[in-house]
């Protein structure tokens, strides 16, 4: 089934949605992360026609789908002045095909794909970029065990989805913030440990990291477990040589040595 560029101007139609109007994007709701579990992957067609949605089976190629297409078509137009005679006609059909996009739609059965006009379409909101979506959503709302469940399924299936690396990043960060709000530092020193391994530039890693090695060596040297105070600040000071935290209780521990090192002259010298 092919749509003219004047059906899909207007409103494209077809199977279930060819009795109601296409829903915009800013009416679409977000899946939940349940759906996006269980419920079989869809896109979103974004029109350029009032940002109208065609919920449709995944497209391909993908990701970026719609420079593919391009590139595809472009690669195609240069071959067009060493066409010529009985090839002619099939080069345009060809052409004309990479021009198209083909959707199938979600309770389409035997019917022939649908056929959008590249050009008419404005984006495409992929599955795994929906995924993406709800996982910022779970983040915010602290739901971090289920926003790794839906990112490792994710990545198991396409690891190198583009997006993905960088939510692994922000639950990194994330699971930091509630081990600290459990009291849980070292643990929270080891989370970052690994996020810095990944993205040691991650905006507040720094900070944050300062913050967690300090509190560690403010209670180890309260505690007067120099030995733990000093793997502390060591593991600090691999993380970031200039560390202002680090600086600072290096030289605390210094002046600390140096005076216990004066009260032992003291102590030796009166015997």
């Amino acid at each position: 089934t092919e749509a003219s560029e004047d059906t899909a101007q207007s409103e494209p139609e077809g199977s279930a949605q060819q009795d109601e109007k296409l829903p915009t994007l800013d009416e679409m709701p977000l899946p939940t992360a349940e759906a996006l579990l269980r419920e079989p992957p869809v896109d979103w067609i974004v029109l350029k026609y009032k940002q109208q949605v065609i919920v449709a089976e995944p497209v391909t190629p993908r990701p970026d789908t719609l420079r593919k297409l391009q590139e595809a078509y472009d690669a195609k137009q240069q071959q067009r002045g060493r066409i010529t005679g009985e090839e002619l006609q099939r080069f345009r059909e060809e052409l004309e095909a990479l021009s198209k996009l083909p959707l199938r739609l979600p309770d389409q059965v035997d019917e022939a794909d649908y056929l959008i006009p590249a050009k008419l379409v404005e984006q495409i909101i992929h599955h795994e970029d929906l995924v993406l979506r709800r996982i910022d959503q779970l983040i915010e709302e602290d739901e971090i065990d289920l926003a790794y469940e839906l990112l490792n399924i994710l990545r198991r299936k396409t690891p190198d989805w583009p997006g993905a690396a960088e939510r692994h990043h922000d639950l990194l960060f994330a699971e930091a913030a509630r081990e600290i709000a459990r009291d849980q530092w070292e643990a929270a020193l080891v989370t970052l440990e690994e996020l810095h391994g990944r993205a040691p530039q991650y905006p507040g890693l720094s900070q944050r990291t300062g913050t967690v090695g300090d509190r560690l060596i403010e209670r180890a040297v309260a505690e007067g477990d120099w030995r733990r105070a000093r793997h502390s600040l060591h593991r600090l000071e691999s993380l970031y040589t200039d560390h202002s935290i680090a600086d600072a209780w290096s030289e605390r521990l210094l002046q600390r040595a140096e005076g216990e090192l004066a009260q032992a002259e003291q102590a030796r010298a009166a015997g």
